[in-house]
Protein backbone atom coordinates (compact mmCIF):
# COMPACT_ATOMS: atom_id res chain seq x y z
CA UNK A 1 0.00 0.00 0.00
CA UNK A 2 1.53 3.69 -0.52
CA UNK A 3 0.91 6.18 2.26
CA UNK A 4 0.31 10.01 1.82
CA UNK A 5 2.65 11.62 4.30
CA UNK A 6 1.46 15.06 3.88
CA UNK A 7 3.66 18.04 6.25
CA UNK A 8 2.26 21.36 7.10
CA UNK A 9 4.93 23.86 7.50
CA UNK A 10 4.72 27.85 8.53
CA UNK A 11 7.76 30.07 7.20
CA UNK A 12 9.37 32.83 9.25
CA UNK A 13 8.63 36.42 8.35
CA UNK A 14 11.19 39.04 8.94
CA UNK A 15 8.97 41.54 11.51
CA UNK A 16 8.99 39.24 14.46
CA UNK A 17 12.35 37.41 13.66
CA UNK A 18 13.73 38.06 17.23
CA UNK A 19 11.93 35.42 18.37
CA UNK A 20 13.42 32.77 16.59
CA UNK A 21 17.01 34.75 16.79
CA UNK A 22 18.74 32.16 19.21
CA UNK A 23 17.60 29.41 17.06
CA UNK A 24 19.21 27.28 14.48
CA UNK A 25 16.10 28.11 12.62
CA UNK A 26 16.85 31.04 9.75
CA UNK A 27 14.76 33.66 8.22
CA UNK A 28 12.51 32.20 5.34
CA UNK A 29 13.05 28.74 6.42
CA UNK A 30 10.78 26.31 7.24
CA UNK A 31 9.74 24.90 10.21
CA UNK A 32 6.86 22.53 11.95
CA UNK A 33 3.60 23.73 14.35
CA UNK A 34 5.18 22.16 16.59
CA UNK A 35 8.77 23.79 16.73
CA UNK A 36 6.92 26.88 16.58
CA UNK A 37 5.26 26.11 19.64
CA UNK A 38 8.37 25.24 21.45
CA UNK A 39 9.83 28.36 20.48
CA UNK A 40 7.15 30.71 21.39
CA UNK A 41 6.71 28.66 24.73
CA UNK A 42 11.00 28.95 25.58
CA UNK A 43 10.50 32.71 24.64
CA UNK A 44 7.61 34.03 26.94
CA UNK A 45 9.49 31.30 29.56
CA UNK A 46 12.73 33.16 28.91
CA UNK A 47 11.61 36.72 29.15
CA UNK A 48 8.85 35.87 32.05
CA UNK A 49 6.23 37.08 29.94
CA UNK A 50 3.42 34.59 31.95
CA UNK A 51 0.99 36.93 33.49
CA UNK A 52 2.00 36.90 37.46
CA UNK A 53 -1.90 37.24 38.18
CA UNK A 54 -3.18 34.94 35.41
CA UNK A 55 -0.70 32.50 34.47
CA UNK A 56 -2.97 31.05 31.22
CA UNK A 57 -2.35 35.05 29.99
CA UNK A 58 1.38 36.12 28.42
CA UNK A 59 2.66 39.85 28.46
CA UNK A 60 3.26 40.73 24.99
CA UNK A 61 6.31 42.57 24.94
CA UNK A 62 7.31 44.53 21.83
CA UNK A 63 8.23 41.39 20.03
CA UNK A 64 5.79 39.24 20.96
CA UNK A 65 3.26 42.14 19.67
CA UNK A 66 5.06 42.28 16.25
CA UNK A 67 4.83 38.04 16.30
CA UNK A 68 1.06 37.81 17.01
CA UNK A 69 -0.08 41.25 15.03
CA UNK A 70 -1.82 42.14 18.18
CA UNK A 71 -3.14 46.03 17.95
CA UNK A 72 -1.74 48.56 20.17
CA UNK A 73 -4.18 48.56 23.62
CA UNK A 74 -4.07 44.62 23.56
CA UNK A 75 -1.45 43.94 26.44
CA UNK A 76 -1.98 40.87 26.86
CA UNK A 77 -3.19 36.93 25.10
CA UNK A 78 -4.10 33.84 26.67
CA UNK A 79 -1.44 31.37 25.71
CA UNK A 80 -3.76 29.09 23.08
CA UNK A 81 -4.81 32.46 21.38
CA UNK A 82 -1.22 33.61 20.87
CA UNK A 83 0.09 30.69 19.11
CA UNK A 84 -2.64 30.66 17.17
CA UNK A 85 -1.82 34.41 16.06
CA UNK A 86 1.56 33.66 15.53
CA UNK A 87 0.55 30.68 12.61
CA UNK A 88 -1.64 33.58 11.67
CA UNK A 89 1.12 36.07 10.65
CA UNK A 90 3.11 33.56 9.42
CA UNK A 91 3.49 32.14 5.73
CA UNK A 92 2.37 28.70 5.16
CA UNK A 93 4.21 25.47 3.23
CA UNK A 94 3.61 21.91 2.56
CA UNK A 95 5.80 18.83 1.91
CA UNK A 96 4.07 15.59 0.81
CA UNK A 97 5.64 12.27 0.88
CA UNK A 98 3.86 9.32 -0.96
CA UNK A 99 5.00 5.87 -0.83
CA UNK A 100 8.49 7.23 0.43
CA UNK A 101 8.70 9.81 -2.23
CA UNK A 102 9.27 12.77 -0.89
CA UNK A 103 8.31 16.04 -2.63
CA UNK A 104 11.39 17.35 -4.32
CA UNK A 105 11.20 21.00 -2.52
CA UNK A 106 8.56 22.50 -0.14
CA UNK A 107 5.88 24.55 -1.84
CA UNK A 108 4.70 28.05 -0.51
CA UNK A 109 1.23 28.40 0.08
CA UNK A 110 -1.84 25.86 1.27
CA UNK A 111 -2.07 22.58 -0.11
CA UNK A 112 -4.80 23.28 -2.62
CA UNK A 113 -6.90 19.73 -3.19
CA UNK A 114 -6.79 17.77 -6.11
CA UNK A 115 -9.55 18.79 -8.62
CA UNK A 116 -11.75 16.46 -10.16
CA UNK A 117 -14.45 17.95 -12.48
CA UNK A 118 -16.19 17.04 -16.14
CA UNK A 119 -15.95 19.23 -18.97
CA UNK A 120 -17.27 19.53 -23.08
CA UNK A 121 -15.09 18.42 -25.96
CA UNK A 122 -15.70 18.99 -29.57
CA UNK A 123 -19.05 17.21 -30.70
CA UNK A 124 -20.34 17.62 -26.65
CA UNK A 125 -18.10 15.01 -25.87
CA UNK A 126 -17.83 14.96 -22.07
CA UNK A 127 -14.24 14.51 -20.75
CA UNK A 128 -12.88 14.24 -16.84
CA UNK A 129 -10.51 16.75 -16.09
CA UNK A 130 -8.17 16.19 -12.74
CA UNK A 131 -5.71 19.22 -11.77
CA UNK A 132 -2.85 18.61 -9.02
CA UNK A 133 -2.12 15.21 -9.15
CA UNK A 134 1.46 16.56 -8.83
CA UNK A 135 1.38 18.36 -6.00
CA UNK A 136 0.77 15.14 -3.77
CA UNK A 137 3.66 13.50 -5.43
CA UNK A 138 1.60 11.30 -8.30
CA UNK A 139 3.37 10.31 -11.48
CA UNK A 140 0.71 11.87 -14.05
CA UNK A 141 1.73 9.60 -16.83
CA UNK A 142 1.52 7.01 -15.01
CA UNK A 143 -1.74 7.60 -13.40
CA UNK A 144 -3.14 8.27 -16.57
CA UNK A 145 -2.35 4.87 -17.80
CA UNK A 146 -4.11 3.35 -15.01
CA UNK A 147 -6.92 5.51 -16.24
CA UNK A 148 -6.39 3.99 -19.74
CA UNK A 149 -6.48 0.88 -18.29
CA UNK A 150 -9.07 0.53 -16.23
CA UNK A 151 -12.11 2.28 -18.13
CA UNK A 152 -10.77 1.73 -22.00
CA UNK A 153 -10.68 5.63 -22.34
CA UNK A 154 -7.85 7.57 -23.76
CA UNK A 155 -5.80 9.98 -21.94
CA UNK A 156 -4.18 13.80 -22.53
CA UNK A 157 -2.18 15.04 -20.19
CA UNK A 158 -1.99 19.06 -20.66
CA UNK A 159 -0.25 21.83 -19.65
CA UNK A 160 -1.97 25.14 -18.21
CA UNK A 161 -0.59 28.61 -17.78
CA UNK A 162 0.08 29.78 -14.61
CA UNK A 163 -0.88 26.27 -13.09
CA UNK A 164 1.28 24.71 -10.58
CA UNK A 165 0.71 21.39 -11.91
CA UNK A 166 -0.23 19.87 -15.49
CA UNK A 167 -4.06 19.17 -16.10
CA UNK A 168 -5.16 15.13 -16.57
CA UNK A 169 -7.67 14.42 -19.70
CA UNK A 170 -9.35 11.44 -19.47
CA UNK A 171 -12.38 10.63 -22.00
CA UNK A 172 -16.03 10.63 -20.91
CA UNK A 173 -17.17 10.95 -17.23
CA UNK A 174 -14.48 9.04 -15.20
CA UNK A 175 -15.08 10.49 -11.38
CA UNK A 176 -15.63 7.72 -9.74
CA UNK A 177 -12.70 5.85 -11.37
CA UNK A 178 -10.40 8.67 -10.92
CA UNK A 179 -12.11 9.23 -7.05
CA UNK A 180 -11.98 5.23 -6.43
CA UNK A 181 -8.22 5.16 -7.89
CA UNK A 182 -7.06 8.10 -5.69
CA UNK A 183 -8.55 6.89 -1.94
CA UNK A 184 -7.72 2.96 -2.43
CA UNK A 185 -4.59 2.79 -4.13
CA UNK A 186 -2.73 6.36 -3.51
CA UNK A 187 -4.50 6.78 0.16
CA UNK A 188 -5.34 10.48 -0.46
CA UNK A 189 -7.72 11.41 2.13
CA UNK A 190 -10.99 12.36 1.11
CA UNK A 191 -10.39 16.13 2.15
CA UNK A 192 -7.67 16.65 -0.19
CA UNK A 193 -10.47 15.54 -3.29
CA UNK A 194 -12.35 17.83 -4.36
CA UNK A 195 -15.54 17.36 -7.05
CA UNK A 196 -16.26 13.57 -6.31
CA UNK A 197 -19.80 14.97 -6.32
CA UNK A 198 -19.84 14.69 -10.34
CA UNK A 199 -19.65 11.06 -10.80
CA UNK A 200 -22.80 10.10 -12.75
CA UNK A 201 -25.60 9.30 -10.53
CA UNK A 202 -26.18 5.90 -10.33
CA UNK A 203 -29.62 4.20 -11.65
CA UNK A 204 -31.86 3.00 -10.00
Amino acid sequence: HLHLKLQKNTQLQQLYFPCFMNTIIKKKEAVSASVVRKVVGDYVRVHSLQNSTDRKEVVLDPVMRSATGAPLGVNTLPWDQLVSAVFTQMGHSFKVELGGNEALALTKGKLPPIDIHVGTRSFNKKVTLVNNLELFSINVAEFARECQHGVAASTTINSLPNAKSVQLQIQGNQVAFVGKLLIEKYQIPKRYIRGLENAPKKKK
